[in-house]
């Protein structure tokens, strides 16, 4: 199984009469994505254009792909930010319906983390703080770095992958997700400190 993430380009926030452009999606972002899933997806809109770093290396490789997603009818600048998370979950869901194969997770960053006030974002929410514990290539190592130390570390990076699903799973299966989230995120937290 392959995994995927679908990130956003940039972080928005909802102001009174509008939004304002936060973050964009940074080079350690993007080299942390590189290292832990297969492939790489962030919606561009016909609003704004954004580059990312390194953009053309990583779709060359394979790696990210930057499909258009369809507005549909909210045109009003005061809902962007609604159309800018329902574009990452549209995608997300269109990903995960054509390509079986991967695992695909959405990653946010900032305050506007998962809007969305359904369960399946709780659960996400869960995987997203789980992988942010893990340790990320700094920004200035190239990508070809991170892709061969990806494939002769195959077998290693595989079993953390599997370490933070059963993680997630024991989080979302039990009684008190709250405190088993907190038991389980020292316990990781532990254990990427006895490796490092």
């Amino acid at each position: 199984m392959e995994r995927g993430v679908v990130a956003l380009p940039f972080e928005v926030h909802q102001r009174e009469h509008g939004f304002i452009m936060g973050d964009a999606l940074s080079a350690l972002q993007l080299n942390y994505f590189a290292l832990y899933w297969d492939k790489i997806s962030v919606p561009k809109n016909i609003f704004f254009g954004s580059q990312l770093p390194n953009e053309d290396v990583f779709e060359e490789t394979g790696l990210l792909t930057r499909p258009i997603v369809n507005a549909g009818s909210i045109l009003a600048v005061e809902n962007f930010p609604k159309f800018h998370l329902l574009a990452q979950a549209k995608l997300a869901d269109h990903l995960r319906s054509v390509d079986r194969h991967t695992a695909w997770s959405i990653h946010q960053t900032g305050d506007n983390s998962l809007l969305f006030a359904d369960q399946s974002v709780s659960k996400e929410t869960v995987r997203l703080e789980l992988e942010n514990l893990l340790p990320v290539p700094g920004a200035n190592v190239p990508l070809h770095d991170i892709l061969e130390f990806k494939y002769r570390r195959k077998d290693e990076l595989q079993a953390l992958h599997s370490y933070c699903d059963e993680l997630y799973f024991e989080i979302i299966n039990s009684g008190d997700p709250s405190l088993q989230a907190a038991k389980t995120f020292s316990k990781l937290k532990q254990s990427i400190s006895d490796l490092d």
